[in-house]
């Protein structure tokens, strides 16, 4: 009794460790995607505020519009705004582009026959459940 709830262990301490394993790609590639794509968009916000101040966007949308630019803060200028949406775009875009976490294949998709598998495993490596028996296998009659 004792074998088998140690058996019960670590057959589930090794499926978690497999799930883990399966997990942590997908999450390192959405934390890449997010890192990069944040700095994309910094460097983007940075250029487009450059832009924008330069063609003085701040002036020419106070002109434009009937509510009163002139009462917004420095630190709300449209131009601020329109940099701060870029960014944070960027930053949504990375966090949306990574592909969720694949999952380990299924038993279903696991049995192959050993003809069809792109690798070729001696006798011993095969398990039963898995890579049937040579004997076991239907025998086709030869085309004639």
């Amino acid at each position: 009794m004792g074998q088998q709830i140690v058996f019960a262990l670590r057959d589930s301490m090794h499926r978690v460790l497999i799930k883990l394993a399966s997990f942590l790609p997908g999450l390192l590639a959405l934390l890449v995607a997010v890192v990069i794509l944040t700095a994309v968009g910094a460097l983007l916000a940075l250029i487009l505020r450059r832009i924008l101040t330069a063609v003085k966007f701040d002036e020419r949308f106070a002109r434009s519009q009937t509510v009163n630019v002139a009462d917004w803060s420095p630190r709300h200028s449209p131009t601020v705004l329109v940099t701060r949406t870029v960014f944070w775009a960027c930053v949504i875009l990375g966090s949306s582009s990574a592909s969720p976490p694949s999952t380990p294949p299924t038993p279903a998709t696991r049995r192959l026959p050993p003809s069809s598998s792109p690798i070729s495993l001696t006798r011993s490596a095969r398990c039963s459940c898995c890579w049937p028996e040579p004997s076991s296998r239907a025998s086709s009659p030869a085309p004639s």
